[in-house]
């Protein structure tokens, strides 16, 4: 019984330390010190706030490189054409 409740005490004392507070990787803010409006969490280190302030340069850099695979997707066809024409 002593061996069990030797055990008990030292997993107790690990849950007595505080866990560490959420932090956004992009600006800093807290559960105790939320963006100015307000903010919420959308993923583990990421808030509301900044998700929807990334988004905008994703979604331009999603259609660049769609628009910049096209182009290129043509150019290699069109080289390819060529080569095996000749």
């Amino acid at each position: 019984m002593d061996e069990f409740h030797d055990g008990f005490d030292e997993v107790s004392a690990d849950f007595d330390d505080p866990l560490p507070e959420r932090t956004c990787r992009v600006c800093g803010c807290t559960d105790s010190r939320a963006c100015p409006g307000g903010c919420y969490w959308v993923q583990e280190d990421l808030c509301s706030r900044c998700a929807e302030i990334l988004r905008g340069p994703m979604a331009a850099g999603l259609v660049i490189g769609l628009i910049l695979g096209v182009i290129v997707g043509v150019i290699l066809g069109v080289v390819f054409m060529f080569t095996v024409i000749r």
